[in-house]
């Protein structure tokens, strides 16, 4: 190992040069002697202002020393001590009288070092151009220069201590490399470098372990063999991966001249801190050695206000340091945003941010990280993350629903968020909301229907029956308190969307009607749409003379006998008279109840087209955005592959689109006769006459409560309430 020593420059101070021009020019034969030599640990450039050393530790007199005339040299040596390895940052030469002759520092390195129990032996030059050297004298110590000599051959002899083992057998011993093991996890290096008489150095090793060579084992019969990977070792299934090993603590000694990977890691026993509480801060470093000092710095506070700020030192130690730290007391006010940030210096060079719990008070804290459809009643859930109801303990209890998560009503009648009743009446409830409270959606209208009681091959009955079109179900309440709530909201807080209202119907029946539009049909008909249900999840419903409609409804007796006539690859069912048409073919029912069953209820020419019913169904609502209403599904200038139905006429008559979370649902639309004149639609009119009966189209429902009870809602940041308030 090689020791490299830093350059060691004297300059001559002014009190210095003034000592010995006074002595130059004095008449009464006075010189300047130079006696002792002092060191310390003071870091700065030495200049000839200085009068001390900044950190005297110790001194010895000169041990030998003389002024070279021909080239004005003053030479002087000196052994110095020391009790503990210490670090020489400034060196000082002082004349006999303790006047500050000569001084040298460092302000990065250290000049040399001494160890314990070991004497360091200097000798030193300094040039005097511009003195007059014969009144500068070396005062000497009379016993220095002997023992300097006897230590100078003693250390020569190549083997000075024969009861001891050789410095040469050692590093024989102990090389570069050297594995020490050790069941203690403390660095061995100040047992080393007492053994060696100066210093070495070991660092520890981490994560590896080594397995003694076996020459009958093929696998591991040579040194330096791979036998494993980190982590899975299953691949190795070429080789053994599997030996018997234990644990033990190992160190290695090292070069410190070499360049070595040093990682760093800063971690913090706490994820987040309550106010008032402690963190306790771990600095970890491989391949450092003992002793070094970083510096670092904590602040608590905001990005507006420091409330606390700490500064100090670590010391690395067996490759860690700990840094403690306790933030300020609970002021019960509060204050989001708050933190605790650890900078460390270089080499290090780490941060560390712990976000502070600052609620403002001393809380029972329940989190809330799950979505559910079937609302939660606060009581009920405390008392199951918690294992009972809320004690006197709890004076206040907050519920902290997480980002992403949506509690929704199960139905109408019952609110997403109920407070229940098993509180104590000293209880304190907070909701902090940053996801989504949503009152049930409700569901959409029936569309109307509009037939005559009897079908006569030849005229109508002047009988017409009427189904009415239905209002959308309302909207269902978000939040229901019959306990004392306040809700700090940074998500969205709504009432359930209104259901869409039902779709009207007409029937316009006459070879020449009143508006003298010559109608080559016999029956003109348009019957009630279905409305879209409101956000979240409102039902939709069908379509009045759908498919669905048609075949679920039980007062169609002959539903079966059409079922059973499709099938999977069924386009579009026709019926007509006593007949039904399936993808264009003909069949006849076995049955009359086609004209008691199938006419009476739709009439003539009724359309159960699959296809048009999958584009123009009511839809239903989903979490946030109410369904779109259905069309008109038939009218009698239609083909009869359907294929009209997906028009843009149909727009104008439609059932209600429900309500998005928070609003109403829209009212039913019937605003378009299927008559064109002149190139335009014609209107549905106002009034019934002989030959137009009509059935208007219903109400959409009412968006839900946003809260009902003693509720306290305050919205922070883009935190947003919507629906009907009381």
């Amino acid at each position: 190992m090689t020791i490299k020593a830093k350059p060691i420059v004297f300059t001559i101070t002014d009190v210095g040069k003034n000592k010995a021009l006074n002595s130059d020019n004095s008449n009464t034969g006075l010189k300047l002697h130079l006696a002792e030599i002092a060191y310390g640990s003071g870091k700065y450039v030495a200049t000839k202002e200085r009068k001390k050393l900044e950190n005297k530790l110790n001194s010895s007199r000169i041990v030998s020393g003389d002024i070279e005339p021909n080239s004005h040299t003053l030479r002087f040596s000196c052994t110095l001590y020391a009790k503990t390895i210490t670090e020489v940052y400034e060196l000082g030469l002082f004349s006999d009288d303790g006047v500050l002759f000569a001084v040298a520092s460092s302000i990065d390195e250290p000049l040399f070092v001494i160890y314990p129990d070991i004497a360091f032996v200097g000798s030193f030059g300094l040039l005097l151009d511009d003195l007059d050297t014969s009144n500068i004298s070396v005062v000497t110590d009379p016993n220095g220069a002997v023992s300097l000599v006897l230590m100078e051959n003693h250390l020569a002899h190549e083997n000075p201590h024969p009861q001891y083992i050789p410095r040469s057998a050692l590093e024989l011993i102990f090389p570069i490399g050297y594995p020490y093991w050790t069941h203690i996890n403390k660095n061995p290096k100040p047992l080393f470098d007492k053994l060696f008489g100066y210093e070495t150095f070991w660092r520890r090793l981490e994560g590896v372990h080594l397995v003694a060579v076996d020459d009958n084992d093929p696998y591991i019969n040579q040194p330096m063999q791979l036998l494993g990977q980190k982590g899975n070792t299953e691949i190795a299934i070429a080789r053994p991966h599997v030996y018997p090993i234990y644990s033990s603590y190992l160190f290695e000694r090292y070069n410190p001249d070499n360049v070595v990977s040093t990682v760093w890691n800063v971690k913090a026993n706490k994820t987040s801190i309550d106010e008032g509480a402690s963190v306790r801060f771990t600095i970890s470093a491989n391949n450092i050695a003992d002793g070094l000092i970083l510096n670092w710095k904590i602040s608590e506070g905001n990005n507006k206000t420091i409330d606390k700020s700490q500064t100090g030192t670590a010391i690395i130690n067996n490759g860690q340091a700990i840094i403690d730290f306790t933030t300020t007391s609970d002021d019960n006010v509060v204050d989001k945003g708050k933190s605790v940030k650890l900078v460390i210096s270089a080499p290090a060079n780490l941060e560390l941010t712990i976000p502070i719990n600052d609620n403002g008070y001393n809380e029972t804290i329940v989190h809330i990280n799950q979505s559910t459809n079937s609302g939660i009643a606060l009581d009920e859930y405390f008392k199951q993350q918690k294992g009972h109801y809320a004690t006197a303990t709890d004076k206040t209890v907050r519920f902290i629903i997480a980002e992403n998560v949506d509690i929704v009503a199960p139905n109408t009648a019952t609110s997403a968020l109920f407070t229940g009743s098993k509180w104590r009446t000293d209880t304190k409830l907070i909701v902090e909301n940053h996801g989504r409270i949503l009152g049930r959606g409700g569901n959409g209208g029936r569309g109307a229907f509009i037939y005559h009681e009897k079908y006569s091959a030849k005229k109508y009955a002047s009988k017409v029956v009427k189904d009415p079109s239905t209002a959308g179900e309302n909207g269902g309440t978000a939040v229901k308190a019959n306990h004392n709530l306040t809700i700090e909201n940074h998500g969205t807080i709504a009432g359930g969307g209104g259901g869409g209202g039902g779709g009207g119907a007409y029937i316009y029946s006459n070879t020449v009607d009143d508006l003298g539009v010559v109608n080559t049909f016999t029956d003109l008909r348009q019957n009630g749409t279905a409305s879209g249900g409101g956000a979240p999840f409102g039902n939709a419903t069908d379509n009045t003379g759908s498919i669905k409609w048609y075949l679920d409804d039980p007062l169609n007796t002959d539903r079966n006998i059409i079922q059973s006539l499709m099938d999977d690859n069924c386009d579009y069912v026709f019926l007509r008279q006593n007949q039904i048409i399936v993808n264009g073919t003909s069949r006849s029912l076995p049955s009359n109840h086609v004209y008691r069953d199938v006419f009476d209820r739709a009439d003539l020419w009724v359309s159960l087209a699959k296809n048009a019913t999958k584009q123009l169904s009511a839809k239903n609502g989903t979490l946030l955005i109410g369904g779109n209403g259905g069309w008109s599904n038939i009218d009698y200038s239609s083909r009869a592959d359907g294929q009209s139905l997906t028009g843009t006429k149909w727009d104008y008559n439609r059932g209600g689109k429900g309500g998005d979370i928070g609003e109403n649902g829209e009212d039913g639309q019937l605003t378009k006769l299927n008559l064109v004149l002149n190139g335009e639609y014609l209107d549905v009119p106002t009034a019934e006459s002989k030959v137009f009966k009509l059935i208007k189209s219903a109400k959409g429902g009412k968006a839900g409560y946003i809260y009902q009870g003693n509720v306290t809602i305050k919205n922070i940041g883009n935190g947003i309430s919507k629906g009907r308030t009381l």
